[in-house]
């Protein structure tokens, strides 16, 4: 039997007797303090617990909670995850941060530092799954994004699959099915050189994690969804699948975020918690402003609809790439995301 263990930091005053008790070893001290200044207890080994309920009796705050998990519950919950990158700490900090937050999962970039799979001996990459699993957080995907131009710069291809490749092979081992990307701007004309060159590069890499029970999903965003989905048509690799970002089809390709959920539903595989504004172009280079969740041009009520008539259950994840405070700004879109899980996702 599986148990779902939750903590109210704000009530909790340091006792610490729930740490005394549990058999499990399941809650360890934060170094960070509640707004009544003391130091909370978190949840660090949540899939230990057995359900005695020890910590829930002998709490004095009443500030434990500890439930049966239900496959049912999990399957209707809006699964909110971050990129732990945003926190701008050291990756396994910015972990730990998202489990502090109570969210659901990580999309962790592995293009670069301690996840990079040149990085990750196989003791490394059990090591951190286990890290990962003891928060009680899911890898919801990997961001497996090397900049550039993508899959249309014809002049770094075999070393840009050669890179994916080694992602997908660490998503294999950490157990994690998706690997987000940017392919690259999609051309309108089939014929322009970029365009043949991801339709000749992508189904390798889409076959490569196909086989490995994987898909390499793009992000949203450059170009209308219209086109990428002709470009997916034309390719058709079950392994080539959609990171879908609405704020980006707002922000860079001006396009309806909530038509493209339909347009796309077939590749939706991942999404981003992302919201912006279009800007007017300036000196014939796009320009756009990302914005707090709920602040932008993205119809959170009307998007969160269509993902659920499509039937996705996958992880929102948030993403904040700019702003002075990326914890302030992560906490105000979880909030966001379960105010709409209340309204919408639920009903």
């Amino acid at each position: 039997m599986r148990y779902i263990v939750k903590v109210n930091k704000e009530r909790c005053k340091s006792c610490f007797l729930c740490i005394e008790y549990c058999p499990s070893k399941v809650f360890n001290v934060s170094k960070n303090f509640n707004k009544m200044g003391y130091h909370y207890v978190e949840v660090i080994n949540g899939k230990d617990c057995i359900g005695c309920k020890r910590c829930v009796i002998i709490c004095p705050d009443v500030a434990i909670e500890i439930y049966k998990y239900s496959k049912k519950e999990d399957e209707m919950k809006l699964k909110i995850g971050v990129i732990p990158d945003c926190f701008r700490l050291p990756i396994k900090e910015g972990i730990k941060k998202a489990a502090e937050l109570g969210l659901d999962g990580i999309q962790p970039y592995a293009t670069y530092g301690d996840l990079d799979p040149k990085n990750l001996t196989k003791t490394g990459r059990q090591d951190l799954k286990n890290f990962v699993e003891k928060l009680g957080l899911q890898i919801s995907a990997l961001v497996g994004d090397f900049g550039g131009h993508g899959f249309s710069d014809l002049k770094m291809i075999e070393w840009r699959i050669e890179r994916t490749k080694e992602v997908i092979d660490l998503a294999f081992d950490l157990g994690v099915k998706v690997v987000t990307t940017h392919i690259g701007v999609v051309p309108e004309d089939e014929n322009n050189i970029s365009w043949k060159t991801m339709e000749e590069s992508l189904p390798e890499v889409g076959t490569y994690a196909y086989n490995k029970g994987i898909v390499l999903a793009t992000e949203t965003g450059p170009e209308p969804a219209e086109l990428l989905k002709k470009l997916l048509d034309k390719i058709n690799n079950p392994g080539l699948k959609v990171n879908y970002d609405p704020a980006n089809l707002v922000m860079v390709a001006g396009d309806d975020p909530v038509k493209g959920v339909y347009t796309l539903k077939d590749y939706i595989v991942h999404t981003h918690a992302k919201d912006g504004i279009k800007l007017p172009d300036e000196n014939g280079k796009k320009r756009w402003k990302e914005l707090p969740l709920g602040e932008g041009g993205v119809n959170w009520p009307e998007y969160l609809k269509a993902m659920k008539e499509i039937g996705y259950n996958g992880f929102f994840t948030i993403e904040r790439e700019v702003g002075e405070r990326p914890e302030v700004d992560i906490i105000h879109a979880r909030d966001f995301l379960r105010k709409l899980e209340r309204e919408i996702w639920n009903k």
